[in-house]
């Protein structure tokens, strides 16, 4: 039940590093290998390094990918661009890279920072639905001095009601619901 989405040949080679035309090449067929891979459409694309260049979210549409978490930083809510590709909430302040690699946080901080959050989104969502993304790599948070953290930190949201565990895909096929619902 996993959705896999588009994130580059390499995390090495950001596509704002590229001539627009490599870009796009990367793009076609980092969306083609998952498709052949898994059997799965790709709905959704995190560019490496959070990288476009001009005309990535053209080629992007072109794919057949929906939303995109480049920009995800921008709201804790789902939202349209002009392109007609959405933005999906993607959090850089709980992204366990930048916290564990260049921050130094301990996994009990970074449990602490997740639980934080939630206390703010949680209340929030009542009345409007809030995204509470924590952006993840196994080879960091899945660490012996790490994973009973992460595990705390899940226990505790999901100690709460009213909380909906969702896939990326799911979250925007409620919010295009949502929005159809409101016109």
């Amino acid at each position: 039940g996993d959705e896999f989405m588009g994130h580059g040949l390499t995390n090495s080679e950001h596509l704002n590093e590229l001539t627009p035309e490599e870009a796009h090449k990367v793009v076609r067929m980092s969306v083609d290998i998952i498709k052949s891979a898994t059997g799965q459409r790709v709905r959704g694309w995190l560019g490496p390094g959070l990288g476009e260049v001009e005309g990535t979210l053209d080629v992007l549409r072109d794919c057949g990918v929906e939303y995109i978490c480049d920009w995800g930083a921008a709201d804790d809510q789902p939202f349209r661009m002009h392109s007609g590709l959405y933005v999906m909430p993607y959090t850089l302040d709980l992204n366990d890279m930048p916290m564990f690699e260049r921050h130094g946080t301990s996994g009990a901080d970074f449990c602490q920072y997740i639980c934080d959050a939630f206390d703010t989104l949680h209340p929030e969502g009542k009345d409007q639905a809030r995204v509470l993304c924590l952006s993840l790599h196994p080879f960091l948070i899945a660490t012996p001095h790490r994973i009973k953290y992460f595990e705390r930190a899940l226990d505790y949201i999901k100690s709460r009601d009213g909380v909906w565990w969702a896939r990326a895909g799911d979250i925007l096929d409620a919010y295009r619901a949502a929005v159809a619902k409101s016109i």
